[in-house]
């Protein structure tokens, strides 16, 4: 079932409510409702009481077309807002200093003034939801590297598409950010729509093209059929849609991950190499051209004492990786490939790209495991730094194999009378015994690993 593409306001209206009591939020004319009862008289304060009012009832317009925030964002404002976010960091700023374009930056930020619906809502999210703000902001920025080639509309799109790409989030409740808060299919449909609402809302100005608006909506499709909302595959994905993906995989590995740990965007570099061999993108290519340039940490982040227990750790993962590979061989002799069937093409396809991941990273032969043992018994120093590295590279691949095991468990449990279900249920029920390889809290701390 594809989500609801319907444009709920009740959400939006509270977090009006809320920047009301920083910034004035005020009505630009009488708010009524369906039958034309007047709500909040024009020129009142959206204040609490006024916003409990809005969401009792199904409005005449859109609540956002019938308000105003004073000091909103403009186009110096967001340009000094994403400035702001790169100079906060020292990695961040040494790669605005090295790759920014300050009048281009401008010139983008200038464009959005035609459209002040899209910034009353960027304002929302800036101070509703700052980390999704900062987030957005730094894939747009980012994003213009890798567009630097192309026409000057086709750059402001994909500006627009980035910055917008996650604004649907304020239509929804707040508490689904967090994964502990998506436990049922409702709330997992409630939370697959924000694609969709974006899109809704790109499409509104009238100027933007369709490619612009299905940028955002695709943002969370997948090569292999396993995305949302739509389930797409690799050749139905527009590019600046997976750019976007792309770039919010950077931005989750450096914020949560590496940065805590003082690490740099160069070390992500193994990451995007594994992304790029999974979905054969280019522009994560272009990406690690960028991040070579920046300064590079030739030492070893795992101090010397942990070094055994990395290499048990990344051990472990090559054991876990082969038995599920082991497991999972059977799959397509099982099906065929001449079905038709969306779900079983989807975990196809996600086999088929572990493989041959795995083939051009050059990681997962028996030279390179037996080589990985004499560093471990022989303490070659030298090799530390590749085999954090390589420990990275596995988390990645770990991740895919988990990705297959819960779309195989839903194809379990959804396809109960599919004709092939004792024998998926067979390569499930085997799959659900392995273990995923687990850091102990200690080496945790130690080292750099992606869950």
């Amino acid at each position: 079932m594809e989500p609801s593409t319907q444009i709920d306001s009740e959400h939006y209206s509270s977090h009006l409510s809320s920047v009301n009591n920083v910034q004035d939020v005020f009505a630009t004319e009488d708010i009524q409702n369906e039958q034309g009862q007047l709500i909040v008289p024009a020129g009142n304060s959206l204040d609490s009481k006024a916003a409990a009012q809005v969401v009792k009832f199904k409005l005449l317009k859109p609540i956002e077309t019938s308000v105003a925030i004073d000091g909103q964002l403009d186009a110096e404002a967001l340009y000094q807002a994403i400035r702001v976010i790169f100079l906060n960091d020292k990695e961040l700023r040494e790669l605005w200093f090295m790759h920014n374009d300050d009048d281009e930056l401008q010139k983008l930020c200038a464009g959005l003034s035609r459209y002040p619906l899209l910034l009353q809502k960027l304002t929302v999210l800036k101070l509703q939801l700052p980390q999704v703000f900062n987030q957005a902001a730094f894939c747009a920025w980012l994003s213009q590297r890798l567009f630097i080639e192309e026409p000057e509309i086709a750059r402001f799109e994909l500006f627009v598409a980035t910055l917008f790409h996650d604004i649907g989030l304020l239509h929804l409740d707040p508490a689904l950010l967090d994964k502990e808060h998506r436990q049922n299919a409702a709330q997992w449909r409630q939370w697959q729509s924000h694609p969709l609402i974006a899109q809704q809302i790109i499409l509104s100005c009238k100027d933007l093209s369709v490619n612009c608006a299905n940028a955002v909506a695709q943002h969370h499709e997948s090569p292999d059929a396993t995305g949302f909302p739509r389930g797409l595959i690799s050749k139905q994905i527009c590019r600046e849609a997976q750019i976007i993906e792309v770039l919010d995989e950077v931005w989750h590995y450096y914020i949560d991950i590496f940065q805590p740990k003082e690490r740099s965007l160069n070390d992500l570099i193994p990451l995007l190499q594994m992304n790029q061999n999974y979905r054969n993108n280019d522009d994560a290519e272009a990406l690690i051209l960028i991040f070579k340039s920046m300064p590079a940490n030739e030492l070893c982040f795992t101090p010397p004492a942990f070094i055994e227990p990395l290499i048990d750790f990344l051990q472990s993962k090559f054991h876990y990786i082969e038995q599920f590979l082991i497991i999972t061989s059977e799959l397509n002799k099982i099906v065929g490939f001449k079905h038709g069937e969306k779900s079983l093409l989807g975990m196809q396809n996600m086999l088929i790209h572990i493989h041959v991941t795995l083939v051009r990273s050059g990681v997962m032969n028996a030279g390179y495991i037996r080589w990985i043992e004499q560093v471990k018994q022989e303490k070659l120093a030298h090799a530390y730094k590749e085999v954090e590295d390589v420990s990275l590279m596995l988390s990645v691949i770990c991740n895919y194999c988990e990705q297959f095991m819960h779309a195989l468990g839903r194809f379990v449990e959804e396809e109960y009378e599919h004709k092939q279900q004792e024998a998926m249920q067979d390569i499930h029920q085997k799959l659900e015994k392995l273990e995923r390889p687990e850091a102990n809290e200690i080496l945790t701390d130690q080292i750099i690993e992606v869950s």
